[in-house]
């Protein structure tokens, strides 16, 4: 590939990945509707009707769109080798539950699109010893968000299937974290150890075609900001000034204070899930194209004895490796 192309190809990557970023944004994450009204009996302890938090909805929410940041892995278990290097685009698709209340009432505009579509720039260099760091920087399409990550992976049997180990699969584990930035209300932090297995099949000595097949076990931690349970209401405005602890005015009077009970705070949830891996990679040349199938492994939510809804999820890669 000539300088010239690999020039062309990065700006293409580049504008490719960042063009959604113009759009508007749908689907950023709303909290203030996670929220089922809890009252007092009346006594000096609770006297007030209030807003409590949604646990529920939220980690619905959270698990979902935690998956849709899952750390990409888009390659088989082969590295790079020592003195190798990859730059491509990557793109991961996430079929979510739109139709659920979680997604209805937690995206600003009530409108949640099907899907989540995260596309990242990914950098990989191989490393001695059979290991490869890589790194991703991407963006949730129709949102805010940005996705850093980081993954390292290691092939343990790498240069060892000549001769009689030929008939043996590549092998290869590797771990990896994308953190969300840029949501107002919630920080997400998706970390994945998977493990996968591929045999590259050699076409015409000058194209290989790589299936592969993966496991990914993944905790998504999910911190809360403090959320405003009734953004539309006034605190100040309802309680008058001066603003006294009890709302009191100083001449026997009293301003409304149940305003102050509606702050939510879902506090941190982790949430393990996992999805099970199916990619096929075809390279010529310098030129490497993948793509991927995968499926949430459904797991039970045993505090609330229900079972998550399967997230089926599409990704694709476009690159080259020198």
């Amino acid at each position: 590939m000539t300088r010239a192309a690999r020039n062309s190809m990065f700006l293409f990557l580049t504008a490719l990945a960042w063009a959604p970023s113009a759009l508007a944004n749908p689907m950023d994450i709303t909290l203030s509707r996670f929220v089922t009204q809890e009252c007092g009996d009346g006594t000096a302890t609770s006297p007030y009707c209030g807003d409590v938090a949604d646990h529920e909805a939220f980690r619905d929410l959270s698990r979902e769109l935690g998956f849709a940041m899952a750390p990409f892995v888009l390659s088989p278990p082969e590295t790079l080798g020592y003195s190798g290097f990859h730059f491509g685009l990557a793109g991961q698709i996430t079929i979510i539950n739109k139709d659920e209340d979680y997604w209805i009432n937690g995206t600003e505009e009530k409108k949640p699109h099907g899907a989540l579509f995260l596309s990242a720039i990914q950098v990989r260099k191989g490393l001695p010893a059979g290991f490869e760091l890589g790194t991703t920087l991407g963006y949730m399409a129709s949102t805010e968000q940005v996705a850093l990550g980081l993954d390292v992976k290691f092939s343990p049997f790498e240069g060892f299937r000549r001769g009689a180990g030929g008939a043996f699969p590549d092998m290869a584990l590797r771990a990896g974290v994308n953190q969300l930035i840029g949501e107002d209300e919630l920080n997400i932090t998706t970390v994945g150890l998977d493990a996968s297995l591929s045999y590259p099949i050699t076409i015409l000595q000058q194209a290989t075609l790589t299936p592969y097949v993966a496991y990914q076990y993944m905790w998504i931690i999910i911190d809360a900001e403090v959320v405003d349970g009734t953004p539309d209401r006034n605190f100040t405005a309802e309680c008058g000034e001066p603003l006294m602890n009890d709302c009191s005015h100083g001449d026997g009077t009293y301003g409304d204070v149940t305003d102050s009970n509606n702050m939510i705070d879902f506090g941190r949830q982790i949430v393990n899930t996992s999805r099970l891996i199916f990619g096929l990679r075809f390279i010529y040349e310098y030129l490497a194209f993948t793509a991927q199938y995968s499926f949430g492994v459904p797991h039970q939510k045993i505090e609330f004895d229900n079972d998550e809804p399967v997230v089926h999820q599409i990704a694709f890669g476009i690159g080259a490796d020198f």
